[in-house]
């Protein structure tokens, strides 16, 4: 079994919805934890591990799996350059 792209953080995420709004894939959705909290839930199949949710979110709550964050800013960086 393949571990998850990216994660959202329940303990980090504030449901704002930014990540919702920014991503060009419609691969985020809130979901209820602990029976009343929304977090965002990122979807595997859908996301393309793009970056721009993790970029903007403003909690710091969104994280690739495996990356380290000066990786990831890199990455971003680089596309931005092009």
């Amino acid at each position: 079994m393949e571990l998850e792209k990216v994660k959202a953080d329940p303990q980090k995420c504030v449901a704002c919805l930014t990540c919702i709004r920014v991503c060009p894939h419609g691969a985020i959705q809130l979901v209820r934890v602990d029976g009343s909290k929304e977090v965002a839930e990122i979807s595997d199949l859908a996301c393309d591990a793009c970056g721009i949710c993790a970029a903007i979110c403003p909690a710091k709550a969104i994280k690739f799996q495996g990356y380290r964050d000066e990786e990831i800013l890199a990455q971003i960086e680089a596309i931005q350059e092009l």
